[in-house]
């Protein structure tokens, strides 16, 4: 940096590139180096903000899927990132040489990257406390996530998920599920549906548009179930059977829940667990295996 610095009783001339490396690495920086102190600290401030937001939408708005709050902040700090860069490039261009100020030093410089990055890391851990991305490494939930997408989980749910809620929990190793029934509920599965307390799930056919929009061929195997919500599952329709008469009910003890996999094609298509080994709600796809399933919710909205 002492090669571009030239110094003339106060004058200083910035160097355009240093300036967009500088906030590039510690957002603001760059903009203390072209002298600007108040507008790079409010760079770093909105970035900062941006991330602090994620999970105070978390807790405000429970109960439906975040995962669109959750691509907006993340797209507006990525954003304020690259503008800050952006605009100390620019702002050095306009005007290289300036009058220094008493922080235009390699100490001040120094200060800045070590409190700004310590301050960003704690940002990212408070929000990493919210939520999570995790990977699809099976086919269990096939048709609503495939393998090798990823799918944000939201941890603050974890305690208040519900009938219909597809969720990661860790039993014998972190595993995908949804939620088909909870405590004290008695369940009979055949040939890939549920009854519950004597009822039996509702099932339907998608429509060409509703499959389009998932990404979706219109197969034999591929229907909706409703059960709070209305999800996507795979399964062979059995050729008329009435289990009611040939099965008794599993009750689900206190603590526990039944969940089962999307994709009831599948051996062991559904499990009783603990409901304290979830670890979190599945909000959506935030990469998909083609553009189009980008952003799927893990439910179908009415």
């Amino acid at each position: 940096m002492g090669n571009r610095i030239i110094r003339s009783g106060t004058l200083f001339q910035r160097s355009p590139l240093i300036a967009f490396l500088l906030s590039l690495l510690f957002t603001g920086l760059g903009q203390l180096y072209n002298g600007e102190l108040s507008k790079g600290m409010t760079f770093f401030v909105m970035r900062i903000l941006s991330l602090l937001l994620i999970p105070f939408f978390l807790v405000v708005d429970e109960k439906n899927s975040y995962i669109f709050v959750f691509a907006i902040l993340a797209l507006f700090h990525f954003l304020i990132w690259l503008m800050a860069a952006v605009e100390a490039l620019f702002s050095a261009l306009r005007k290289r040489i300036f009058s220094l100020r008493a922080y235009n030093s390699i100490f001040f410089y120094c200060a800045y990257g070590f409190v700004s990055s310590l301050l960003l890391g704690i940002a990212v851990i408070a929000a990493s406390l919210f939520f999570m991305i995790a990977r699809m490494n099976s086919n269990d939930m096939n048709p609503t996530v495939f393998n090798g997408e990823y799918v944000l989980i939201n941890r603050y749910a974890a305690e208040r998920t519900g009938i219909g809620d597809a969720v990661l929990y860790g039993d014998g190793g972190e595993r995908f599920g949804r939620i088909i029934a909870e405590q004290n509920s008695a369940f009979m599965y055949k040939d890939g549906l549920f009854e519950i307390n004597r009822l039996e799930l509702s099932i339907g056919v998608f429509s060409d548009r509703e499959l389009e929009r998932r990404g979706l061929d219109n197969r034999e195997d591929i229907f909706f179930e409703i059960n709070n919500r209305r999800y996507p599952i795979k399964y062979l329709p059995p050729a008329g059977s009435n289990f009611k008469k040939r099965y008794r009910p599993i009750r689900i003890q206190q603590g526990e829940l039944l969940v089962a996999k999307d994709n009831r094609r599948m051996k062991e298509a559904y499990g009783i667990i603990k409901r304290k080994s979830i670890i979190g709600r599945v909000e959506g796809i935030i990469i998909g295996n083609t553009v189009k399933r980008m952003m799927l919710l893990p439910f179908v909205q009415k």
